[in-house]
């Protein structure tokens, strides 16, 4: 090879190599041709009548405003309050619970039960939830 730019006729021409054929993708077990898919029918969009008629606002919100009325009226809507007895009973629960995390030496979720039912429970549960935050002062 000569680079100081000798006799350029002397030189052989060089051939590039042969590019190598592209490999084709492995076939993917014709999965997609087992599915069959709808016919669909174009649709136009230009087309008016298909589409729904649009409302004005001021009907969508009198519509909005007359159902939530409704549903806040309406008795059947409005879900079951506890019973006192029922709540009570969870204040109750809540109770036991943090007199167990007290026995384990979890005074920190014995705390966080213990001021549910101070914040929830009658004035004998909040005697006694008083109590045992004073044990676990």
């Amino acid at each position: 090879l000569d680079l100081e730019g000798g006799d350029a006729d002397a030189a052989e021409p060089v051939e590039a190599p042969a590019p190598e054929p592209e490999a084709e993708p492995a076939p993917a077990d014709d999965v997609l041709a087992d599915i069959a898919l709808p016919d669909v029918e174009a649709v136009d969009s230009s087309d008016a009548a298909a589409a729904p008629p649009v409302a004005d606002e001021d009907t969508m919100m009198a519509s909005l405003t007359k159902s939530v009325v409704t549903s806040l009226t309406d008795s059947r809507s409005m879900p079951d309050m506890p019973q006192e007895d029922e709540l009570n009973q969870e204040v109750d629960t809540k109770l036991e619970l943090a007199r167990a995390y007290e026995e384990m030496g979890d005074a920190e979720g014995a705390r966080e039960l213990l001021e549910e039912v101070l914040r929830d429970g009658d004035e004998a549960q909040q005697e006694q939830a008083r109590g045992v935050l004073a044990r676990l002062a």
